[in-house]
């Protein structure tokens, strides 16, 4: 698991001091970007001019009231790992650790030059196994 705590600002609210619904988007994408940083590989897969790891499914359940300056933690796990691509679980708790909204994105290894689903590079797809969710 890999996790990330963030606090929730004005301008990621809506007009009734909740969370918008994207923004919730926008911090599970940027947790994703910290735990691609975290890796060991050689590719640099955001600035890649082979590779890219573009998002195909994503889906987001919001169970709880996210609202202003609530400080929140992400946790992501990876929930499969297939050759070509993997899909990342994300749950989302509050600061008294109640879970108050849960997400889900699958991305597919791509050529960047075809833009043809290709099979993972080796080491992204060790480094993603150390996340998988058993």
């Amino acid at each position: 698991m890999f996790s990330a705590k963030k606090k929730i600002y004005f301008d990621q609210v809506d007009p009734g001091g909740i969370i918008y619904f994207v923004e919730l988007f926008k911090l599970m994408h940027q947790v994703y970007e910290e735990l691609l940083k975290s890796f060991n590989t050689e590719e640099n897969y955001f600035e890649s001019e082979k590779y890219v790891l573009p998002i195909i499914h994503s889906e987001a359940d919001y169970i709880s009231p996210i609202r202003l300056h609530d400080e929140i933690q992400i946790n992501v796990t990876l929930s499969q790992l297939k050759d070509s691509s993997f899909e990342l679980s994300y749950d989302i708790v509050s600061g008294k650790g109640k879970k108050v909204a849960k997400g889900k994105t699958v991305h597919v290894a791509v050529d960047k030059s075809e833009f043809k689903k290709v099979k993972m590079q080796p080491d992204l797809y060790t480094e993603l196994s150390k996340h998988l969710n058993n």
